[in-house]
């Protein structure tokens, strides 16, 4: 797709579902062995969480979902998905309010964070 590029970091809000999409990164060279092009599409983007923006032979903007291998429409066409992805809303909490996280513990130890063994911090109740 075109200048799929200029799409990293964005999110999409579809008019068609209601449900925002993203944040985008290039798919990589690494696919699920679910993923089937011709039942899914082309896919040029994805949410780093697995899901796949896909392209159908029809032009609509697909989303895979990795967890039930199944796909949704959330554009009609690449213009208008592109001209609908946004910059991300900053998401500011207020303290207590965050109930627990994961990291990814290897991502962890590559940045100098201390994180349990398991990835998870859970807030003391």
């Amino acid at each position: 797709m075109d200048r799929a590029n200029d799409l990293i970091g964005k999110v999409f809000k579809s008019s068609i579902t209601g449900e925002e999409y993203g944040v985008f990164r290039l798919v990589s060279a690494n696919r699920p062995s679910a993923y089937s092009y011709i039942k899914f599409g082309k896919p040029v983007l994805s949410d780093g969480y697995g899901n796949f923006v896909t392209v159908s032979r029809k032009g609509e903007i697909l989303f895979w979902d990795h967890e039930t291998d199944e796909v949704v429409t959330i554009a009609t066409s690449w213009n208008e998905f592109r001209g609908g992805c946004t910059e991300p809303e900053e998401v500011e909490l207020r303290p207590g309010q965050l109930i627990s996280a994961w990291i990814d513990p290897e991502f962890a130890k590559e940045m100098n964070i201390d994180a349990p063994s398991d990835g998870w911090t859970k807030k003391q109740t």
